[in-house]
């Protein structure tokens, strides 16, 4: 296993759309937010003074915080999905520390505004961006 940024609190998802309304379009990656992308933090474990990520990461998408795709003619309804970590060694707070590069998927669903059918959806999502570039972990 190879050596990957450990993830901290400033860390950055992307959604890689598999499957949703026709004309999707991503509007880019996300930083952690309370309420929608919600990792673990370790109070003690720190990552360039930041707050280490643990696993798993929570991704839960409501009308009031969308995911970050749009498409024209059709309204998020909701989506969840995880995150969980590749690593296998190291560990914060008694939980696997996140790595640049880790991956999940996530599930959710739109309505087409004309017909009001719903559209599943689904992405791959990945930590983009660790939130700092020195350490690393297995």
């Amino acid at each position: 296993m190879s050596l990957k940024y450990i993830a901290n609190e400033d860390l950055t998802v992307a959604f890689d759309n598999l499957a949703g309304p026709p004309g999707i379009a991503y509007s880019g990656d996300v930083d952690i937010d309370p309420v929608a992308v919600k990792p673990v933090l370790s109070i003690k474990c720190k990552a360039l003074d930041k707050q280490v990520a643990t696993s798993p990461i929570t991704i839960i998408w409501s009308p009031v915080l969308p995911c970050p795709h749009k498409a024209a003619g059709h309204t998020f309804t909701a989506g969840a999905g995880t995150i969980t970590a590749t690593a296998t060694k190291t560990k914060a707070a008694g939980n696997l520390v996140l790595r640049v590069e880790d991956t999940g998927n996530c599930k959710g669903s739109w309505v087409n505004s004309s017909t009001s059918a719903t559209v599943p959806c689904s992405c791959n999502c990945e930590i983009s961006d660790a939130g700092q570039a020195k350490a690393k972990a297995q």
